[in-house]
């Protein structure tokens, strides 16, 4: 999908690098482009559709409660995350994370709301609250309790500023602050438990 900026020219998100691109409208059907692009292996969608119906846990919500301590192995797969997100496409890691990779350690993932809470304890450890970390841990806590999820990717437009949530169930385990819905999907990821 593309997402158009004016001017003849639309937003498209490329997974081969993880990249968005601005182009001209006409261009992006051509099938080399998307090939190019990493698309070709997609299904095309001329709009995608925001997954969620509701957010489980956010920071308003959670403010003050106390929440058990997350593993060690969450909190370094989020700084791990953190940090790669200029190297290793959104898709791959995606897969690699939503295949179940490692374990999450301690604590008992159930639901969207158990992810969010394990979320929100790991964004306190490292004192960080970034949408790609948090997007990417919760399919891979999704994955060890064996729940698909869709990650799904948005644009402002008409900036290029992007955003990156993870919905369970169409349930969006944790958010800190509700701004997801400002953002045009651009591009989405279904990941299914193995």
């Amino acid at each position: 999908m593309a997402v158009p900026v004016g001017d003849g020219r639309g937003l498209v998100y490329g997974p081969r690098l993880g990249r968005l691109y601005l182009l001209p409208l006409e261009r992006i059907e051509e099938r080399g482009l998307q090939s190019a692009l990493g698309l070709g292996r997609y299904e095309r969608s001329d709009c995608v559709a925001d997954p969620v119906r509701e957010i489980s846990c956010t920071e308003v919500s959670l403010h003050g409660r106390s929440l058990p301590p997350p593993a060690s192995a969450a909190v370094r797969a989020y700084r791990f995350l953190h940090w790669s997100r200029g190297f290793i496409p959104l898709a791959r890691m995606a897969r690699v994370l939503g295949g179940g990779l490692g374990r999450p350690g301690s604590g008992q993932v159930t639901g969207p709301q158990s992810i969010g809470e394990m979320l929100c304890a790991i964004e306190r450890a490292v004192s960080l609250s970034d949408c790609y970390p948090r997007a990417l841990v919760s399919a891979w806590l999704a994955a060890q309790a064996r729940l698909p999820c869709q990650l799904t990717l948005g644009v402002l437009s008409p900036t290029r500023k992007m955003h990156l949530w993870c919905t369970v169930d169409a349930v969006l385990p944790y958010e800190p602050k509700a701004e997801h819905y400002l953002y045009t999907p651009l591009f989405a990821l279904s990941l299914l438990p193995q």
